[in-house]
């Protein structure tokens, strides 16, 4: 078998492993919270969250910093959801798909904290020991 060929059968099985989350993700949320759950599985560009986060931000920083704090802080909810729904049913994943779930997060997520951080300048940064490195 070819280099190409495994690498391309690889990327289909991660897409399948992705589909299969995303999927239970999807299914939990909207279980648990009807409606709601649009919300944070949603593609909305400006939620009531959005919103909200704006408002309570444009005091302190002004309209533009407010509306990219929001965005910074909104923008991984799903990946945010996904955290979520493999705590509270940790039985419903397998472990390939617990390590792509976490995969994505940490790809997505923590730079949009961080820019939230800097944006904010609300930013204490804790140097844990990594015994493993």
């Amino acid at each position: 078998m070819s280099d190409s060929n495994e690498d391309q059968q690889y990327v289909e099985r991660l897409q399948k492993v992705q589909e299969s989350w995303e999927s239970k993700v999807r299914e939990i949320f909207q279980q648990t919270f009807g409606e709601r759950s649009r919300a944070i599985l949603g593609h909305q560009p400006f939620s009531d969250a959005d919103r909200l986060l704006i408002d309570a931000h444009r005091e302190d920083w002004g309209d533009l910093k407010a509306a990219d704090i929001a965005f910074h802080m909104t923008d991984w909810k799903a990946d945010a959801a996904a955290i979520v729904a493999l705590h509270l049913f940790p039985e419903k994943f397998t472990p390939e798909e617990a390590q792509l779930l976490v995969q994505d997060f940490l790809i997505h997520a923590p730079s949009h904290i961080r820019a939230a951080c800097v944006l904010t300048e609300w930013t204490k940064w804790t140097d844990f020991e990594m015994p493993h490195e």
